[in-house]
C-alpha cells in the first residue's frame, strides 16, 4: 500500500486543490486515482516521483504521460506493468463540450481552496475545493455525462443533499458567471443547411433546365 500521507507532506507547499476527494482517503483501492488541479503540474509531477522512489521494484514501476502539452500529466504507478494508482493532474480545466467554462474557474477553485483534516495524527492535512466550487465541479460532471454514464446520476444526489439553501444564490452567481451554453444543434443544423446550399448553387450555376434534370436523376445530391 502506497503511503499518501506522506505525499502530502512532500507537495504542502505546492498550490494545489484535490477533485472530488472519496471519504476513505488516504486509504485507497487498487485501480484508484487522484485528480487534482495545480498550477505546475511538472513540479507536482517531480514531488511525486521524489516520494513514489522507495517504492520502486521488479514489479513496482512509474509511468508518466503528458496530455494538452504539459497542463495534463499522468503519473502512473504500475504494478506488473497494471496501474496500481494514477495521479491526474491538471494545470488547466478538462475540456466539456456540453458547457462553455471561463478558463478562470481553474484558478478560481485553487485560489479559494479550503484545508481538510484527514485525521488526528498530529495534523496531517490536504487542500479541497471550497464548498461552492465542489458542488460546482460535480454539476459541470453531471451535466457532461448523464445521458452517457447513468451512474453520474450520483453527482445530482450530492447536489440536492449538500447546496444548503442560503448557499444556492451563491452557486446560481457563480454558475452564471463562468459558464455558458454551447451553440445548440439547431444553430449547427443551420451551419449544415447553408453548406449544402451553397454546394447545391455551385453544381446548378450556368446550368441548363435539361443539365439540372439529369443531375438529379443520377442523383449527384444523395
Amino acid at each position: 500500500m502506497l503511503d499518501l500521507k506522506l505525499l502530502l507532506k512532500e507537495i504542502k507547499e505546492e498550490e494545489y486543490c484535490i477533485i472530488k476527494l472519496n471519504q476513505d482517503f488516504p486509504s485507497y483501492h487498487a485501480g484508484q486515482d487522484l485528480d487534482i488541479f495545480c498550477y505546475h503540474p511538472e513540479a507536482m509531477s517531480k514531488k511525486i516521483l521524489k516520494w513514489a522512489n522507495p517504492y520502486l521494484s521488479d514489479t513496482i514501476s512509474i509511468d508518466i504521460t503528458l496530455k494538452n502539452g504539459n497542463l495534463h500529466l499522468y503519473v502512473d504507478i504500475l504494478e506488473n506493468k497494471e496501474i496500481h494508482f494514477r495521479f491526474d493532474l491538471y494545470g488547466a480545466l478538462p475540456h466539456y463540450q456540453k458547457l462553455l467554462i471561463k478558463p478562470a474557474f481553474f484558478e478560481s477553485v485553487v485560489e479559494n481552496r479550503v484545508e481538510k483534516r484527514l485525521s488526528n495524527d498530529g495534523g496531517t492535512c490536504c487542500f479541497v475545493p471550497s464548498p461552492i466550487d465542489d458542488i460546482m465541479l460535480r454539476y459541470f460532471e453531471f451535466v457532461e455525462w448523464y445521458d452517457v454514464r447513468p451512474d453520474k446520476i450520483k453527482h445530482l444526489e450530492f447536489l440536492m443533499a449538500e447546496l444548503e439553501e442560503e448557499d444556492k444564490p451563491q452557486f446560481m452567481r457563480k454558475l452564471h458567471h463562468y459558464t455558458a451554453l454551447p451553440e445548440t444543434r439547431y444553430e449547427e443544423a443551420k451551419v449544415q443547411h447553408f453548406r449544402m446550399i451553397r454546394y447545391v448553387y455551385k453544381k446548378l450555376k450556368g446550368k441548363t433546365p435539361a443539365e439540372i434534370f439529369s443531375l438529379f436523376k443520377r442523383k449527384l445530391f444523395s
